[in-house]
């Protein structure tokens, strides 16, 4: 899945005039060929973004940033218990037939695990989601507490069952995406303050002491 939302200042059908009230839920954002998310607009006051929830989304490596908020919303916009996983040994096909390859966390140009909030969050919440260490939360106003970061030297310690190589390999093997290992940082720590999704991303019911990402322990 390949999502643009651009709003605002261009006079065209394919862009949208507003955007309203929308829950993105349960999707699997990877292996694609550009960046997985973008919504962007140059906020000349035409149209308006309000109300968005992004909740139980699972974010594998694109071949361009996961995830840009680059808009100013009215009401509330949501990022919460969503899950990027780290694959460093993944390698697949674009839909043009290029060799993609997720190899780049550790580079810091890299941008197959980037999420980046550049717009104007204030008064959003950012919460209860597992990140990349290349996560770039630019702005702090509205952004929370409660996220839990993996670094390119945490491999061996990841809060997610390890994926040895392709994700579609894994996939087809039986193995499910953002599962929690035993003793995951993420476990029972989610944010206190703030309401968790009832479900999680394979619609397995929540505990009282939700856990961090798209997952709940099982």
């Amino acid at each position: 899945m390949h999502t643009i939302i651009h709003e605002g200042g261009y006079q065209a059908d394919k862009w949208a005039g507003s955007a309203r009230n929308f829950v993105i839920r349960g999707n699997l954002f990877y292996h694609i060929e550009a960046m997985a998310v973008m919504i962007n607009q140059n906020d000349s006051g035409v149209g308006a973004f309000a109300d968005f929830l992004w909740e139980n989304n699972i974010f594998g490596p694109a071949n361009g940033r996961l995830f840009i908020q680059g808009s100013s919303f009215e009401g509330s916009f949501v990022f919460r218990n969503n899950t990027i996983v780290y694959a460093p040994g993944d390698v697949w096909t674009s839909m043009f037939g290029r060799e993609m390859k997720a190899d780049g966390l550790a580079d810091p140009s890299s941008q197959y695990y980037h999420v980046e909030v550049w717009g104007n969050p204030a008064g959003h919440e950012y919460y209860n989601n597992i990140f990349a260490s290349a996560t770039t939360l630019t702005q702090e106003q509205g952004v929370e507490a409660a996220n839990l970061y993996v670094g390119a030297d945490d491999v061996d310690a990841l809060p997610h069952v390890a994926i040895p190589g392709d994700i579609q390999a894994f996939l087809d093997g039986g193995g499910e995406l953002g599962e929690l290992v035993d003793g995951s940082p993420a476990t029972d720590a989610g944010s206190p303050g703030h309401e968790a999704p009832a479900v999680d991303f394979y619609e397995r019911s929540r505990d009282t002491a939700p856990d961090i990402g798209a997952v709940e322990k099982k």
